[in-house]
C-alpha cells in the first residue's frame, strides 16, 4: 500500500468519524428538544389546572350567568375557534388563547366584591412564572374585552427597544378610552360598551378575535354543543340571560317599556331601565354582526336565527297567541 492509498484510507476514517459525531450531535439535540417540549407542555398543562382552580375560588359566589361553568365554556369554544382559525400551528399562541379565555371573567366590573380582586389575573400569571410578552398579551386581551376595572394602567411594549414591555400607569385619554397593545399593535378596549359608543375599531390580534368572539357566542343561542376532538361540552344563551336578569331582580317582561334602539353607552350602563327580553334587543341580537372571526360569524349565524324564532314564540305565548 502506497502512502497515497494510506492518506486516502485515514481520510476516509476521519470522515466516517465526523459523520457519526455529527450524527449523534444531531440526534442529542433532537432528543433534547423533545425533551424540552414535553417539559413545557407538561407546564402548561399545570398552569392551565391551577388557572381553573383559581376560576373556581374566585367565581364561586356568582350566579349561574357568569359562573365557572360558563368560563369553562368559552375555553373549550375559543380553543375550537382557534383550530378554524389556524392557530393550532402556534403553541404559544394555543397557550395564549386558553388562558386568555380561563381568565377573562375574574375582576368583571359586575361581580368584584373587593378592590383586591382586580389584582388576582396579573399575580397569578406572575406567580406562574408566565414569560413576560405571554403575560402581556394575555392581560391584553383581558383589558381589551372591556371587562376590568382596572382603567389606571396601560399594556405599552417598548418602542423598538430591547427593554421588556411592563404595566405601567397611565391617564386615559379624552375619551376615557384604556389602550392596549402588544407586538407593537394597539388595541383598544372593544367591548359592547365600546363599541356602542363608536371606539372599538381597528386591526385585532387573532388571539383576541377568538376569545372575544368565544364569549360572545355563549351569551346568544339556547343550548348547543362545543366539540374540540372527542370532548363536548354545553353552551347557553337564552338560559343565561334569563338567569342574569333574575339574579339582578329585573322585571322579565314589560309591553309598556320598548327596547332602546339607539342605545348609547351611558344608557346601556344604566341597568335599572332594563327588562330582561329588553335586553335581546338591546344587546345580544347586535352580537352577531360583531363577531370578528370567520368561524364566529359561522357559528353566531345559527344561535341568532334560534334567538329570533324563540322571541316570536315568546310573544306570542306572552300576548296569548299561542
Amino acid at each position: 500500500m502506497t502512502s497515497r492509498d494510506v492518506n486516502v484510507c485515514y481520510i476516509k476514517s476521519q470522515y466516517r468519524q465526523d459523520k457519526t459525531a455529527t450524527g449523534e450531535r444531531e440526534r442529542s439535540y433532537k432528543l433534547e428538544k423533545e425533551r424540552e417540549r414535553r417539559e413545557g407542555a407538561m407546564e402548561r398543562r399545570e398552569v392551565v389546572r391551577k388557572a381553573e382552580q383559581l376560576v373556581e375560588a374566585a367565581m364561586k359566589g356568582n350566579d349561574a350567568s357568569h359562573d365557572a361553568a360558563h368560563v369553562f365554556r368559552v375555553r373549550d369554544m375559543a380553543l375550537s375557534l382557534a383550530l378554524e382559525e389556524g392557530l393550532s400551528s402556534s403553541s404559544d399562541s394555543m397557550e395564549i388563547v386558553e388562558l386568555a379565555a380561563l381568565l377573562h371573567d375574574i375582576g368583571d366590573y359586575k361581580y368584584v366584591r373587593d378592590p383586591s380582586e382586580e389584582k388576582i389575573v396579573e399575580n397569578f400569571l406572575e406567580e406562574e412564572g408566565i414569560e413576560e410578552s405571554k403575560r402581556m398579551k394575555i392581560l391584553s386581551i383581558i383589558k381589551a374585552m372591556g371587562k376590568s376595572l382596572l382603567e389606571g394602567f396601560c399594556l405599552r411594549p417598548y418602542n423598538n427597544s430591547k427593554k421588556s414591555a411592563c404595566l405601567q400607569p397611565f391617564t386615559p385619554s379624552g375619551n376615557g378610552l384604556l389602550q392596549t397593545s402588544y407586538n407593537l399593535r394597539t388595541i383598544q378596549i372593544s367591548g359592547f360598551k365600546e363599541e356602542l359608543a363608536g371606539f372599538a375599531n381597528g386591526e385585532y390580534p387573532p388571539e383576541f378575535g377568538v376569545v372575544q368572539d368565544a364569549d360572545r357566542l355563549d351569551a346568544i343561542g339556547a343550548i348547543g354543543k362545543v366539540c374540540i376532538s372527542s370532548s363536548c361540552t354545553v353552551s347557553s344563551g337564552i338560559a343565561r340571560c334569563f338567569t342574569f336578569g333574575g339574579s339582578r331582580k329585573r322585571v322579565l317582561h314589560d309591553p309598556a317599556i320598548k327596547p332602546r334602539s339607539d342605545l348609547s353607552k351611558e344608557q346601556y350602563m344604566k341597568k335599572e331601565e332594563q327588562t330582561t327580553v329588553n335586553h335581546f334587543h338591546e344587546k345580544l341580537l347586535k352580537l352577531k354582526d360583531l363577531m370578528k372571526t370567520k368561524a364566529g360569524q359561522r357559528r353566531a349565524e345559527k344561535r341568532h336565527n334560534f334567538m329570533e324564532e324563540f322571541l316570536k314564540e315568546f310573544y306570542e305565548e306572552w300576548d296569548g297567541r299561542a
